[in-house]
């Protein structure tokens, strides 16, 4: 399980906190839902019996809970453990589940795949992204008659939908890298600023109490210099002229 310590660069919450860490997540969120809505829809419209309606639509409906419940969480979080392998090995079985009963399922690959690479490291994502993939070749394989589908029909697309998983799961992870790098930076800089505000603040408050402090010390000297010159002008004239040195002492 990956830790991100207190000392530590990594450190997700300290420095980007749950605002710059989620305010992506909106448009995955949007992209999660249109794909499931699409999904739902060709499932609906899609030939065959009831239970090929209502048990793949099911399954496909209860990724939505397991994903806002589970997966959304670990995704923000950015952590890996038990959990993580729990959350994707039942999405990559609801989805299965959906493949099996109605072919057409197989459209959910498009929010599946991503949220397998979000949730897990790369090569485990790679791994269970291979087995979703998969999991329509095997459908093929025992129903593909009855569908008029081949295994070998079928099987190239597969191989480049795993392709295609492996690329987008790179571009993925260099995206969200690159955007908590990103926000990382960004409320490293609003610390800088904070702390060159408070050192300018700072500064100026020293700056105003050197410049008291030399207004009082110009004070008392001068007031200093000024008894001293009464007091020797009073001593120079204390025989001669006793009214004017009682005068100077008077001001002094």
């Amino acid at each position: 399980m990956r830790n991100h310590s207190p000392g530590d660069g990594s450190q997700t919450g300290a420095y980007y906190g749950p605002e710059s860490g989620t305010r992506w997540f909106g448009l995955w969120d949007g992209f999660f839902a249109v794909s499931y809505l699409v999904t739902a829809v060709l499932l609906f419209l899609s030939g065959g019996s009831q239970v090929n309606h209502s048990i793949p639509i099911a399954a496909l409906t209860l990724i939505v809970p397991w994903y806002a419940a589970v997966g959304r969480t670990l995704m923000i979080e950015d952590t890996y453990g038990p959990r993580n392998l729990v959350f994707a090995a039942g999405l990559v079985t609801l989805f299965c589940l959906t493949t099996a009963f109605n072919l057409v399922g197989a459209f959910a690959l498009f929010a599946v795949i991503p949220m397998l690479i979000m949730s897990l490291p790369m090569a485990s994502a790679v791994v269970l992204a291979t087995a979703a993939n998969l999991c329509p070749v095997l459908v093929v394989a025992f129903t593909g008659e009855d569908l008029g589908l081949s295994v070998l029909g079928v099987l190239p697309i597969s191989l480049l939908s795993i392709a295609l998983s492996v690329l987008l799961g790179m571009w993925i992870k260099r995206v969200v890298r690159q955007s908590k790098e990103r926000g990382l930076l960004i409320e490293e800089l609003r610390h800088s600023r904070e702390r060159v505000a408070r050192l300018s603040h700072e500064a100026g408050i020293s700056a105003e109490r050197e410049r008291l402090a030399r207004e009082i010390h110009d004070t008392l000297a001068q007031g200093l210099t000024s008894i001293i010159s009464l007091v020797q002008a009073a001593e120079s004239e204390v025989r001669e002229a006793p009214d004017q040195a009682v005068n100077h002492l008077s001001l002094a």
